[in-house]
């Protein structure tokens, strides 16, 4: 019964956040129409809902401010799905809120954890990607998953963002491949945001 309750409410709030993703990007509101014969729409909406309902019955009771970081998680799949773009709205000037939510201990991890964490993420990631430049002439990251990673590490702290990445990596090698094989075609291009964002969804649950 409950879950017949919740589904329509956060069908329709994964709804308004594609119409956010959509104005993030094109700095435009337009009304977008829900495809039924658009199976990858209805996939993450169902998908975006599914979350939201697990959610709401097991980390948000507890820390109800998680509700701002997963609504901007599926932000980030949205945008980065359809442009291959992160709005810096739902990364980089999200960190001053997850500094603040984990000073008003908000957050299971400490104001100290937030900042150290969210610091070494960013530092880390933009020496990797600096490596892998040189060694391979291009970049293994784009600027907006390194600030989505800094945000991340700002929220869920060092561990989480480790577990994070590992379970990114993980779903987008699995998926990579399952393309590949049914395609059968290289993959030029593929979007890691959605994926990382996905890790940070499944670790807070």
């Amino acid at each position: 019964m409950l879950i017949a309750f919740l589904f329509p409410i956060f069908f329709y709030w994964s709804y308004l956040l594609e119409i956010i993703a959509y104005f993030l990007l094109h700095q435009k509101f337009k009304i977008l129409k829900i495809d039924l014969k658009n199976p990858v729409q209805l996939v993450l909406l169902c998908s975006s809902t599914i979350t939201f309902i697990v959610s709401v019955q097991t980390f948000l009771p507890k820390t109800p401010i998680f509700f701002i970081l997963v609504s901007a998680l599926w932000i980030t799949i949205f945008t980065d799905l359809s442009h291959m773009l992160i709005s810096r709205w739902v990364s980089l000037y999200l960190i001053p809120i997850g500094f603040l939510a984990s000073w008003c201990e908000m957050t299971h991890i400490t104001f100290q954890e937030s900042i150290l964490s969210s610091g070494i993420a960013a530092g880390f990631f933009m020496t990797i990607n600096k490596i892998f430049y040189r060694i391979k002439g291009h970049d293994g990251l784009g600027q907006g998953d390194i600030e989505l990673l800094a945000c991340i590490a700002a929220w869920i702290g060092a561990l989480g963002t480790w577990v994070t990445i590992t379970i990114g990596s993980t779903l987008g090698s699995i998926l990579g491949l399952v393309y590949i094989l049914i395609r059968k075609k290289k993959i030029k291009a593929v979007p890691f945001g959605p994926f990382i964002a996905l890790g940070a969804i499944i670790f807070s649950n």
